[in-house]
């Protein structure tokens, strides 16, 4: 089997049941092929291509977020589904039926995931119940520095193959005569970093999965005078929700959380005779703030965001995508704002966007509300540096600063370009503070049931918080 490798004994045979190479052990031609659409951003009626393999494929159902949205009964099986107007991660399947409603198989594919995180997850099997040969398929998600080694699939503790290459897929014996068990899809990095995911079969509660939702705070706490504050601890922090106190679950600081950042630098014709001091800031914040093991990506927008570098620890190449920018077009800051956040709302840990403009566009294909909605829902720190030569920047401040209020961030009106340099290194220090605190909401909100308002309060007199304005569940 090209790309695979059979788990065998120390002794160099395989064990009885679940692991013989009988034939029927060799995983099945995939039934149906799901071709989600390209675009980074995708909002609204969407259309989705599949392809079929098997001439016993009567009818398709189409899944978003588990549940079903549309049953084609006749090819072309393609639907079009309704993403919603914010961009957020949404899971859209295809699922292959026969004419008696069995399941031959199926296909997944996240969208709106953005630069995303390094994970695995298991798009077969998804039946309750499964005896006997069952194809399992794993989905592997990757940064763009990641080097993947390997995927381990395994039933129960018992590892049945080790996979090199994509499609990962392999057929797994369930024994009939013990059934209940878990399937689980193992992904390793070369540099040692693992992701698992698992399905349980069988079982009195079905396809079950755990998960433990935890809501991470970014936070900066800072004096009277303004100053970034470090140092601090769980019992110096309170939160409270819409439903009263939470306990706090554990706060980390700056020095053991890799940073992400979102750079984005307007580069519309009104910049053209600033492009270079404000490359040259932007270069050396780039090298003053990221450390070993930090990340960035670059947005460079006009009329349209476009993704210069993506999220990487190369900082040469990240410097040269900044200074390779030329300016044209207008301002559409609100496009540029949606593009970053999908890019990173998959990223976890200490992250932010930081974002060079010289004011909001006028004609933007996302709206303020649109975009102010989605800074909700991903809640990452915007750093706002508005360019503000002639005094246009005060016009839009109700509108910058009410996105870095939402999301924990700071908006600076800088007259003078020679000062980009000390807003720069200001930005740097704060997220070289930053902290994120979590909890475990009591009691957990049900998904979907709207925006829940936090607040951040710190302890010991005199210092402020600085944080998201709630989050979406």
């Amino acid at each position: 089997l090209a790309g695979a490798e059979v788990a065998r004994t120390p002794e160099g045979e395989l064990p009885e049941g679940v692991f013989d190479l009988a034939p029927d052990l060799l995983p099945g031609r995939k039934a149906i092929v799901l071709l989600p659409p390209a675009e980074t951003v995708l909002t609204g009626r969407v259309r989705f291509d599949t392809l079929v393999a098997r001439p016993d494929v009567a009818r398709v159902e189409m899944r978003l977020d588990g549940e079903r949205v549309e049953t084609i009964g006749r090819p072309p099986f393609e639907a079009r589904i309704d993403l919603g107007a914010v961009p957020r991660p949404r899971t859209v399947e295809a699922v292959a039926l026969d004419a008696e409603g069995r399941e031959l198989g199926r296909d997944a594919a996240v969208v709106n995931a953005g630069a995303g995180s390094f994970r695995v997850r298991l798009i077969e099997p998804r039946a309750a119940d499964a005896v006997g040969p069952v194809d399992v398929e794993a989905e592997v998600d990757l940064r763009p520095d990641d080097h993947l080694d390997r995927v381990e699939i395994a039933w129960n503790d018992e590892l049945v193959a080790t996979l090199y290459q994509p499609p990962f897929r392999q057929r797994v014996r369930v024994p009939a005569d013990a059934p209940v068990g878990y399937v689980s899809a193992t992904a390793f990095l070369a540099d040692g970093s693992t992701a698992e995911d698992v399905v349980f079969l069988n079982g009195p509660g079905g396809d079950e999965r755990v998960e433990v939702r935890l809501v991470e705070l970014p936070a900066v706490v800072v004096d009277p005078a303004g100053r970034p504050v470090g140092g601090l601890g769980a019992a110096d922090f309170r939160v409270v929700e819409e439903s009263g106190p939470q306990e706090i679950a554990a706060v980390h600081d700056g020095s053991g959380q890799p940073l992400s950042v979102g750079l984005l630098l307007d580069s519309s014709a009104s910049m053209a005779d600033l492009m270079q001091r404000t490359q040259i800031a932007a270069v050396d914040f780039l090298y003053t703030t990221l450390d070993e093991g930090d990340r960035a990506f670059l947005v460079d927008f006009d009329s349209t965001p476009r993704l210069a570098a993506p999220l990487t620890s190369d900082l040469a190449a990240l410097g040269a995508a900044v200074v390779d920018s030329r300016a044209d077009g207008w301002t559409a800051l609100c496009d540029a704002l949606v593009f970053s956040l999908v890019e990173i709302q998959e990223v976890r840990g200490r992250r932010a966007l930081v974002v060079l403009s010289d004011g909001v566009g006028r004609e933007e294909r996302v709206g303020f509300a649109t975009c102010l909605r989605l800074v909700r829902r991903v809640g990452v720190p915007i750093y706002l540096v508005v360019l503000d030569r002639d005094g246009a920047g005060a016009r839009q401040a109700e509108k910058v600063e009410e996105i870095a209020a939402a999301s924990g961030g700071r908006v600076f009106f800088v007259a003078d370009p020679e000062r980009l340099g000390g807003v720069y290194r200001a930005i740097g220090e704060e997220l070289a503070r930053q902290v994120l605190v979590t909890y475990s909401p009591d009691p957990p909100p049900e998904s979907g049931s709207g925006f829940r308002r936090v607040t951040l309060e710190v302890v010991p007199p005199g210092l402020t918080a600085r944080t998201v304005a709630g989050y979406y569940p």
